[in-house]
């Protein structure tokens, strides 16, 4: 349910907070007929992620994506958007982690179905990561033989020292990527959003997205978790 409102009339912008602690701003507009964008954010990031796991949350965002959702693989996943333009992407950076999103006006109720599959029924099958693992291997292995690669990495571990969240993606890490530290680490970041704020601007009815909002993203998870991004002290 929704436990607050208010309203800044001179920007057209309405916030809402659900019973989840989920934040909602929204600015409906025609400025683009038939569009609406969403961008969402939760602090913390891949900063509470150990170095041990890191690779894993280099190309999180990534198998997320590729992995599919649910029950659906990637490949029937596609099908199923067949002939939409919705778009979510999802995404774990240094300091926050969430989604950002697009689609016409018709499918608000997709791009939120697509949120809570994403927040909730993500696969990483061992599948999927052994095909992304080795397309990366070959990628990185073309990569490996140009001279500028070599000189980028080096001028990283001079900068920063042997830490793997400066250096460039490396061969011999790719072993570590599997679907348990993936579950893992999705777990950790996105097993509890009650901080998660999202911004929905374009041409959608405020009152309908109110209502989706509940469905949707007042079942997202959470665990009343109060954090922040760590600090993790990679200066130069």
């Amino acid at each position: 349910s929704i436990v607050s409102e208010k309203t800044q009339a001179e920007f057209g912008v309405h916030e809402f907070t659900l019973a989840n602690g989920i934040r909602i701003v929204a600015k409906p507009t025609i400025f683009h007929k038939d569009q609406v964008l969403m961008t969402s954010s939760s602090p913390g990031g891949n900063s509470w992620v150990p170095d041990s796991l890191y690779v894993n949350a280099a190309y999180f965002a990534d198998l997320m994506q590729q992995g599919g959702m649910g029950k659906f693989d990637f490949v029937h996943y596609q099908e199923k958007l067949t002939g939409k333009s919705v778009n979510v992407t999802p995404f774990l950076g240094e300091l926050e982690e969430g989604f950002s999103g697009s689609c016409r006006s018709t499918e608000l109720e997709d791009l939120l179905a697509l949120v809570y599959l994403y927040a909730t029924q993500p696969r990483f099958d061992t599948n999927s990561v052994t095909s992304f693992r080795q397309r990366q291997e070959n990628v990185l292995r073309n990569m490996l033989s140009t001279p500028y690669y070599q000189f980028a990495e080096l001028k990283q571990r001079v900068k920063y020292g042997a830490t793997p969240r400066r250096g460039l993606n490396r061969l011999e890490d790719l072993p570590k990527l599997t679907s348990q530290a993936l579950h893992h680490i999705h777990q950790e970041r996105f097993g509890d959003l009650n901080d998660l704020l999202l911004v929905f601007v374009g041409d959608f009815e405020l009152e309908q997205l109110k209502a989706l909002a509940q469905r949707y993203l007042g079942n997202l998870p959470v665990r009343g978790r109060k954090e922040s991004w760590k600090d993790l002290g990679l200066d130069i």
